[in-house]
C-alpha cells in the first residue's frame, strides 16, 4: 500500500506545482494589461476633467489671488502670484505666475476632491499662445503618466519633476485654505 501512494502522491504534488506557475503567470499579465488598460482610461477621464475645469474657470469659479511676498523663500523667489479657482469652496485649478524678471513659465494644477490630477507646465506662460510642455498625470497621488513635449530634458536626481509637483500641490491647498 505504501509502494502505491507514495508515486500517487509525487504524482499529484507535481502536477499541483507545474499548473501553478502557469496560473500565476497568467494572473500576473493580466493585472499588467488592467493596468495599462485603466491608465489609459485614467488619463483620458482626466483631460476630460481638465477641459471640464478650463470651460468654467473664467465665468462660473471663484478666483482668489495670493501674493507671495510672505512665503516661504523659495516660493516667493519663483512665484509673483498664484491664483486658486475654488467652486463651493472647493479648489479646483491653481495657477502660479513667475516673477516678471525671472521666468515666463508657469505652472497649473488641477484638482478632483482636493486630490491632484494633472499639473501642467507652460515653458512660455505668458498669455500669448497657450502651449502646454509638460503634462503630469496622477493617481492616488502617484504619477501615471508624464507628457513631455519641450526639448528640455529632466537634470534632476529624480527621474521626474512629479514629487516635487505632488508636494508644491499640497502646499499651495494649504495656503488657499
Amino acid at each position: 500500500m505504501k509502494n502505491i501512494l507514495i508515486p500517487i502522491l509525487a504524482m499529484t504534488f507535481a502536477a499541483c506545482n507545474s499548473s501553478n506557475p502557469k496560473q500565476e503567470t497568467t494572473t500576473a499579465e493580466t493585472e499588467t494589461q488592467k493596468v495599462e488598460i485603466n491608465s489609459d482610461r485614467l488619463v483620458l477621464s482626466i483631460e476630460n476633467q481638465v477641459e471640464e475645469i478650463e470651460a468654467k474657470s473664467d465665468r462660473l469659479l471663484v478666483k482668489k489671488e495670493i501674493t507671495t511676498a510672505e512665503l516661504r523663500p523659495q516660493i516667493a523667489q519663483k512665484w509673483s502670484k498664484i491664483h486658486a479657482y475654488m467652486d463651493n469652496g472647493t479648489v479646483l485649478r491653481i495657477k502660479t505666475y513667475p516673477h516678471d524678471a525671472v521666468s515666463k513659465r508657469t505652472e497649473e494644477f488641477y484638482f478632483s476632491n482636493n486630490d491632484l490630477m494633472y499639473v501642467a507646465i507652460e515653458d512660455d506662460g505668458s498669455g500669448k499662445e497657450e502651449k502646454v510642455d509638460k503634462g503630469y498625470f496622477f493617481h492616488n497621488s502617484e504619477v501615471i503618466f508624464e507628457d513631455n513635449k519641450s526639448e528640455e530634458s529632466e537634470t534632476a536626481i529624480r527621474e521626474s519633476d512629479a514629487e516635487r509637483l505632488l508636494q508644491e500641490a499640497k502646499e499651495y491647498l494649504e495656503l488657499i485654505k
